[in-house]
């Protein structure tokens, strides 16, 4: 459950030359409700991966694409079938303690296309009570309040304490288009257009106690242009925002440019966009190489402003928007991040049916075999292949069990040494990891090894200590300002074991801090709260973590560290909470996870 209300700013632009409506049609301010018609929808599948910034996987996310939903799982991998809208499916991903991921994606008939979708820490705090004027990113965002324009959440003015989380995001970084993946769409004189993206600001406000807030009065937006978009930014843009029922933006009102910057003015609390619209028409197709279908290849359609991304399916097809009449470099790069194809395309005006088509060889490395419980094929089951040099793929779906695997050469003829692990989607286990350094035909056993292990005592003062039985840490390694860092990914499972008359409930927690061992600092994570309850839960935690200790011995393949801080308890299930129904206390929790 989200706890907070939502300012998701876009701010977008585009070049006068690139587009064939003109400039006048962007200044129309006038609210247009626009109800799209009937969506066409195809039968397909879509599959990947939830991540963090950082490349760290997220479990429990819940995604939900047109009116199919579900978690991820503890690889922060999901799959989801069933009739989406062929002129591009919604996507939204949540998870608590990060910015929500929401985009327009182009599903393939009858047959399956792998994404991946980053997000991004609510990280950035401030006071918003300290100043009706919020800064974010040195000064590149400015938010103006008025004074007592706080709702709560029965629309009365509100008065106590408001918190304020924002982040600005570049549309030229590179992990731009996992952030928001596919594109933003609207209906306009009723026929889709396409929005291009210039700048992102996330703004969530909450006030005591979780309680969602909204604004009365007009809000006022400011965001610098930046350099590289300075020479062809348009002196007034229109504004839309998300209607999260559809996934399309609604135009309502107007942004000016002053100097460097735009300014524009919100009066209530969703996603925002200041920004122009474009004619757009799908680019589809199959990759082939070497006459075969090329599965998961990366596609880019670059023009001189912007880069559309999308992966080729598992039969090769891909399908995007471009922008219309706006030439661009059709590229195709590989699984090794290499570029293994380019042409330039002059603008379209129509849907157009682009085949590409590789013609060097591609020199792959062959892996197959069978996922097996007791020497029976596993039929929902993937692996996770892991690699060094290898970036993508990072999940291969098993074929009633069976599995082939092709990683490519990438410039080397010696074969990788490669990490297999199998999961079983349906019944929640994972096999031992098996390691590979020959091609051939390998059969995986999967039964038996549970995905959970590991304790943590909960220890609040003025209660009872209770155990959490199944803790779970993932650790991974990045690099900080040159320095080594190690991100620890904590899962618990709370099965209410040690309470008799339970049956049943289940909580998910999270929790991850990071360690830069040359400097001797520790970053710490959000609060750790229920992820994801049971409809009978007897309670459930907040957790605020202020110190680690974790120099704590343990055995091989386990990390002991001890989490101390303060914790509230609540007797709801997680829908809305009541401070008089809370009980809170200092907190150690003493935790022994099972390292993945």
């Amino acid at each position: 459950m989200k706890i907070y209300s939502k300012l998701l700013i876009l701010l977008m632009i585009v070049s006068l030359g690139m587009v064939s409506c003109s400039k006048d049609q962007d200044t129309i301010i006038d609210t247009v409700e626009e109800t799209p018609g009937p969506a066409v929808k195809v039968y397909a599948t879509i599959n990947g991966l939830i991540q963090d910034e950082f490349d760290n996987s997220l479990s429990n996310a819940v995604v939900q694409i047109d009116n199919e939903s579900t978690t991820t799982d503890e690889n922060g991998y999901f799959a989801l079938t069933g009739y989406f809208n062929e002129l591009g499916a919604y996507i939204k991903v949540s998870k608590n303690g990060y910015f929500d991921g929401n985009g327009t994606i182009l599903p393939v008939a009858d047959s399956g296309i792998y994404i991946k979708v980053k997000m991004v820490l609510e990280d950035q705090k401030v006071n918003g009570l300290s100043s009706n004027v919020i800064n974010f990113q040195d000064g590149a965002v400015e938010v103006l309040f008025n004074e007592n324009i706080y709702l709560d959440e029965a629309n009365n003015a509100y008065n106590g304490n408001v918190e304020i989380v924002g982040k600005y995001f570049d549309p030229s970084d590179a992990d731009f288009s996992y952030i928001f993946p596919g594109s933003f769409n609207s209906i306009v004189d009723n026929e889709q257009k396409i929005i291009q993206p210039f700048g992102v600001l996330n703004l969530e406000i909450m006030g005591d106690s979780g309680m969602e807030l909204d604004v009365s009065g007009e809000v006022s937006i400011t965001m610098e242009i930046p350099n590289a978009m300075q020479s062809i930014a348009p002196n007034e843009i229109s504004l839309w925002y998300l209607d999260e029922n559809t996934g399309l933006l609604v135009r309502d009102g107007s942004a000016v440019r002053n100097g460097n910057q735009y300014v524009g003015t919100v009066t209530h609390f969703t996603i925002w966009v200041f920004g122009v619209y474009y004619e757009g028409y799908k680019l589809s197709g199959t990759i082939t190489a070497g006459g075969k279908s090329y599965a998961n290849g990366l596609i880019q359609a670059e023009n001189e402003y912007t880069t559309h991304y999308t992966r080729a399916a598992s039969n090769g097809q891909y399908s995007m928007y471009t922008i219309a009449e706006t030439d661009f470099d059709l590229k195709v790069l590989n699984a090794c991040g290499e570029e293994i194809y380019n042409e330039f395309v002059s603008g379209i005006n129509e849907d157009t049916n682009k085949d590409v088509a590789i013609v060097e060889p591609i020199n792959y490395f062959s892996f197959s075999g069978t996922v097996n419980c007791n020497g029976s094929p596993v039929a929902n089951s993937y692996l996770i292949a892991y690699l060094d040099d290898l970036i993508l793929p990072d999940v291969y779906l098993t074929n009633n069990g069976n599995f082939e695997i092709l990683l490519e050469n990438c410039s080397t003829s010696q074969i990788p040494n490669l990490k297999l692990v199998a999961y079983d989607v349906d019944n929640g286990t994972v096999g031992e990891a098996v390691e590979v350094n020959t091609e051939g035909v390998f059969d995986i056993e999967i039964c038996e090894e549970e995905t959970v292990g590991g304790y943590a005592v909960v220890i609040i003062s003025d209660q009872e200590n209770r155990t959490i039985n199944n803790v779970t840490v993932d650790i991974k390694e990045s690099v900080v300002d040159g320095y080594d860092e190690l991100i620890y990914n904590f899962t618990f499972i709370d099965n209410y074991s040690n309470i008799s008359d339970i049956e049943g409930a289940s909580a998910a927690y999270s929790y991850f801090y990071s360690t830069i061992e040359e400097i001797d600092e520790i970053i710490y994570g959000p609060i750790m709260l229920a992820q994801e309850m049971s409809d009978n839960v007897p309670f459930n935690y907040w957790f605020t973590v202020t110190e680690i200790v974790d120099d704590l011995p343990a055995e091989d393949g386990f990390l002991r560290v001890n989490l101390i801080g303060t914790a509230m308890i609540f007797d709801e299930n997680g829908t809305s909470f009541d401070s008089n129904t809370t009980e809170s206390g200092s907190l150690t929790l003493e935790v022994y996870a099972k390292i993945q």
